[in-house]
């Protein structure tokens, strides 16, 4: 159920910006669980010890280290730095696009060049 709490951030932002898919915003709010998932299988990270019955529910016997994965701070380490990669992805898009554009403008003009000439001879 807790999982679902990652949620909630990426269908709140999907109504400020409704042109990226959703999905995008769902996986973005699960990256915390992701990275707790990697952070356990390395060590970095202990999981907490549970036990679960349908008379108690869940009782943590003992509380677990997520400051890498769920940590407010950590949490922002993390998405500034996909933001930044996504920055820079985007500034090279906009570079490839200005070198199209150039080329396609060189290359129309050396056609109407060519053009012109043909029909001036």
């Amino acid at each position: 159920m807790s999982g679902l709490g990652h949620l909630a951030p990426g269908l709140l932002a999907k109504t400020a910006e409704p042109n990226v898919p959703l999905w995008v915003y769902l996986a973005a709010g699960e990256t915390n669980d992701l990275l707790y998932f990697a952070f356990t299988a390395t060590g970095l990270e202990e999981p907490s010890e549970i036990t679960m019955s349908f008379s108690e529910g869940v009782r943590y016997l003992s509380q677990g280290s997520i400051a890498w994965s769920h940590g407010f701070f950590m949490s922002v380490i993390w998405s500034a730095r996909v933001a930044g990669y996504e920055r820079l992805r985007s500034q090279q898009r906009e570079a490839v696009k200005q070198v199209e554009m150039l080329f396609q403008s060189l290359l129309a003009q050396s056609y109407s060049v060519e053009l012109s000439q043909s029909f001036g001879e």
